[in-house]
């Protein structure tokens, strides 16, 4: 272990200590000082007095930064924007307005369509009621089944929780 010391000419400032090895000493680092300025130091009252107000100074460059609120941005509003609500509402409306008149068509269009699905629906249904899907195809309808389960779970559980407003 080296023997590290502030060099003497700067640990003195004429007869008393140099500022800096009161600042040494007022930091506890006393180990970087020599005996001779560490005895001065206890036995004369000019070097305590400045000794004290460093400290003094010290605490009051403490007390001022503890005393500093740092800067916060402005705290969000959670309000509702119930004029932008109604404005999307109104809006989504008036988008589906016209839409209206087309209902019916687009309802006998979907029934039309309906009835010529089914048939083809009710023959696949037939035929596999009356011959059964096979060993394989039954197995491979579970294991889908649970990977779609176990997948939703992970999603389920990995998304983010929503908060309520």
């Amino acid at each position: 272990m080296t023997d590290e010391r502030l060099p003497e000419p700067l640990q003195w400032d004429g007869e008393h200590a140099s500022p800096l090895a009161l600042s040494t000493y007022a930091d506890a680092e006393e180990r970087l000082l020599s005996e001779d300025v560490v005895a001065h130091v206890h036995g004369c009252s000019s070097c305590a007095w400045r000794l004290g107000e460093m400290a003094l100074m010290t605490r009051s460059v403490d007390e001022a930064l503890r005393s500093a609120q740092p800067s916060r941005p402005p705290e969000a509003s959670h309000a509702i924007p119930w004029g932008a609500v109604a404005a999307s509402v109104a809006l989504s409306v008036a988008g589906f307005v016209p839409r209206l008149a087309a209902m019916p068509h687009a309802a006998a269009s979907l029934l039309g369509k309906l009835a010529h699905v089914a048939p083809v629906l009710a023959h696949a249904a037939g035929h596999v009621a009356h011959g059964g899907l096979g060993v394989e195809w039954t197995g491979l309808a579970l294991v889908s089944a649970c990977l779609l389960v176990a997948g939703s779970l992970a999603v389920a559980r990995l998304r983010p929780a929503t908060r309520a407003l």
